[in-house]
């Protein structure tokens, strides 16, 4: 009978390819020469670490959700409540990590996440998910994509000048020094948008983000930073501020009847998703002044809308002259008389479009989604998830390497 021992090295990295937990990696790694080794060489290729989180319920429907599929660069270990230091040990054995995931449970993490990254340039995005509104540890100048519940506004003065990706549950608080100080600033992501004041802002606009996520919600008089005299729709300004966008998510998510849309006509914005939620309203006139600021479009998803109407279809592949690719799945009232529409244009302007109608498959979203995706493309990475299920993360390639 053939012991572990006699097993190829081709065999026993097949299994530790199978082990995600890093503190059994490295429990491993002891047993002997040969296994220290292998399994050396497979901690060299992580990329990601990742923290289970002892969640206790109350926002179960805005966390991440970890990929259930096991991928080569990524591993988890158990939230550290009480004894910080061991993190540092996992880094010390992980020499090419990009990404990693903190828990901010316990006051003392915050000063301690600063000394145990300012030395360890690889690390390049942190994911700190503290449960109160604190500002953001020193020490992390070469963090270039970050996310939490929210920032503080001294943030400009730790990273603002390289961060890239800027990942947050909320940022009503510091949305004005987003626009004007991350001037590197790529992607941004706003977890929970009710309204954010941007009417008396007077400063510039930001020319370099790209990519823009919103969950509009409606704003909450129980909760003490939002006021009944904030207006819910303040997202139309935002966009007008980012004249260089060229992906917009937009998830609708209250029971309100949005009538504020961006004002200023966009020419670069090639990639539009929409997305309704049960509750939330929109009538054509108002969403044909969305979709129709955009007249470069080439992809264009309004998934959820009750109102979208076969004579909406046919209005937008009219004036949509560019556009590749239309997903109205989730759309109740679209028929297939859609495809009429499509014939006609793709024989009379020689146009080759796309259409997906019918349900969207959310319940099917989660098991493709990753916290950490390979390479900042909205099409491959974003387009086709759910707002809930879109990566916190977006890995240049370049920087996977």
């Amino acid at each position: 009978m053939t012991g572990i021992n006699q097993l190829p090295d081709e065999i026993l990295e097949i299994v530790f390819n199978k082990i995600i937990w890093v503190e059994d990696l490295i429990n491993v790694s002891v047993v002997c020469q040969r296994w220290s080794f292998l399994v050396r060489r497979r901690l060299s290729q992580i990329r990601v670490l990742l923290c289970e989180t002892v969640n206790d319920g109350e926002d179960d429907d805005l966390e991440p959700v970890p990929d259930p599929v096991v991928t080569t660069d990524t591993l988890f270990y158990q939230e550290l409540i009480e004894d910080n230091s061991r993190i540092a040990e996992y880094l010390d054995f992980l020499p090419n990590l990009k990404v990693i995931e903190i828990n901010g449970n316990a006051e003392p993490i915050q000063p301690y996440i600063g000394s145990l990254l300012n030395c360890r340039t690889n690390i390049i995005g942190l994911q700190y998910n503290h449960p109160f509104w604190l500002s953001v540890p020193h020490g992390l100048k070469h963090i270039q994509m970050f996310s939490s519940y929210s920032i503080g506004t001294e943030v400009e003065e730790c990273f603002s000048e390289v961060c890239e990706q800027l990942f947050v549950k909320f940022a009503r608080d510091s949305l004005w020094k987003i626009l004007s100080d991350f001037r590197s600033l790529k992607r941004l992501h706003v977890g929970e948008f009710r309204g954010e004041p941007l009417s008396g802002y007077n400063g510039p606009c930001s020319h370099s983000i790209e990519i823009l996520e919103l969950n509009i919600c409606h704003y909450r008089p129980d909760v003490p930073t939002c006021s009944l005299h904030d207006p819910p729709y303040g997202f139309g300004a935002l966009v007008d501020l980012c004249p260089r966008l060229k992906s917009l998510f937009i998830r609708f998510q209250s029971i309100f009847s949005y009538q504020h849309v961006p004002n200023r006509p966009n020419n670069l914005l090639q990639n539009l998703v929409l997305e309704y939620m049960p509750n939330s309203l929109h009538n054509w006139s108002t969403l044909r002044c969305i979709i129709f600021n955009f007249p470069n479009l080439k992809n264009l998803a309004i998934r959820g809308n009750l109102e979208l109407l076969d004579s909406h279809v046919h209005d937008i592949l009219s004036n949509c002259v560019r556009l590749e690719l239309l997903d109205v799945r989730g759309c109740p009232k679209i028929t297939n008389r859609v495809e009429d529409s499509k014939r006609y244009f793709s024989k009379y302007t020689n146009r080759q479009i796309r259409i997906f109608r019918g349900e969207f498959p959310v319940s099917c979203a989660p098991s493709n989604h990753r916290q950490v995706a390979d390479g900042l493309d909205f099409m491959r990475n974003i387009f086709y998830q759910s707002f809930k299920t879109i990566p916190v993360f977006m890995l240049p390639e370049c920087k996977k390497r």
